[in-house]
């Protein structure tokens, strides 16, 4: 199978250099380098201020052969045992349901490089997210699942507010992911603990407010700060009031240190309907609405519509990969190479400006084969 840095090659062309710098496509091809070529990936790209020179990237694990694969790629032990487990639970699983405690998707998101990695391919150390089962239960959230990520128990501080923080979100909507925060901490030792988040997603975030009021004395002061961003990212509302979009998805996530502290962040995003086109006037108009508020640059925004498309051997025959040895046949791989424009979240966080960044994603997809 061809890799995945192949197809970022045919998809990256789409990439204009006024929204993703040069060197950050360099970057990000020597990332995908050695990774399954068929993997979901998503560039995660900011869009204010000048052409970006730091993306971040993340890959969707959906098999066990992929989670194999991309242990490899790993420079973190700990994370290779995580990825070897979880494809072994799968491939044992006696459906393609997954266990309680296992995570039905995980999702690795690799930070941008600073500066961009001298070996290539360059290792991976990348976050670790687990969307999380519907019935989940909050025992085996602390005791199987976090653990399984973060490479340690988690503390007793960790597991009292996270309890109480999945209790007081109930009103809000459920648990959809759960992350290790490891990667961006410093190696402190076998024995350490790092923080985790978890994010819920849910369409009304007054709830959380008043769900966190009710949880006693430890979350009322966290209710106070999710309420002063969320009063924050409604004052940046308005632009899109005029937008026939369908019911906005706010996602509210939460950091819990080893001694318990939480940090609030929330994204608002927003995705249009399927019928909409990318030169619809509503995703320009969407677009319009971030640079009036101060979170886009209007250049950036406009690149952004370039990238949704599909390439095939016709469409890009320079940068089409060629079969490998292994093929039977020869010429170029069957399939196409398609891009999404997947949505757009503002994002807002104590202390820091708020700020917008798009998903954009692409994926390899083989030829789809004939009914008999």
């Amino acid at each position: 199978m061809v890799d995945c840095d192949r197809w970022f090659a045919v998809a990256a062309s789409h990439l204009a250099p006024t929204l993703v710098a040069p060197d950050a496509c360099s970057a990000l091809e020597q990332r995908c380098r050695a990774l399954p070529g068929d993997l979901l990936t998503a560039l995660e790209v900011r869009l204010h201020g000048a052409a970006s020179s730091a993306v971040d990237v993340a890959w969707r694990i959906e098999s066990a052969e992929h989670a194999r694969r991309c242990a490899l790629r790993c420079d973190d032990p700990h994370l290779q045992r995580t990825l070897t487990r979880w494809a072994r639970d799968v491939s044992s699983a006696s459906s393609l349901a997954p266990t309680p405690s296992t995570a039905v998707r995980l999702w690795l998101e690799q930070d941008a490089p600073h500066p961009a990695p001298r070996r290539d391919p360059a290792p991976l150390r990348p976050i670790v997210c687990a969307e999380t089962p519907s019935l989940l239960s909050d025992r085996r959230l602390h005791e199987t699942l976090l653990p399984s990520l973060a490479g340690h128990a988690l503390t007793r501080a960790q597991r009292r507010t996270l309890t109480r923080l999945r209790a007081a979100m109930r009103p809000f909507g459920p648990l959809l992911y759960a992350f290790s925060l490891r990667a961006r901490c410093d190696d402190a030792g076998p024995n350490a603990a790092y923080p985790v988040r978890l994010e819920f997603l849910g369409a009304q975030p007054a709830r959380a407010v008043d769900g966190l009021r009710a949880g006693g004395a430890a979350l009322c002061a966290m209710a106070a700060r999710l309420d002063a961003l969320l009063t924050a990212a409604i004052e940046l509302h308005p632009p899109f009031l005029a937008i026939d979009l369908p019911p906005r998805r706010h996602h509210l996530a939460f950091d819990v240190d080893a001694d318990g502290g939480l940090a609030p962040h929330i994204g608002l995003e927003t995705s249009l309907r399927a019928g909409a086109t990318v030169h619809s006037a509503s995703w320009r108009s969407l677009f319009d609405g971030l640079v009036e508020a101060g979170v886009a640059d209007p250049v950036r925004a406009a690149a952004v519509l370039a990238w949704p498309g599909v390439d095939s051997p016709a469409t890009a025959p320079q940068r089409w990969p060629a079969r490998t040895a292994d093929d039977r046949a020869s010429g170029p791989v069957p399939g196409t190479c398609i891009r999404v424009l997947s949505h757009v979240k503002r994002v807002h966080r104590d202390g820091q400006a708020p700020f917008a960044k798009v998903y954009l994603l692409f994926r390899y997809r083989p030829p789809q084969r004939q009914p008999r």
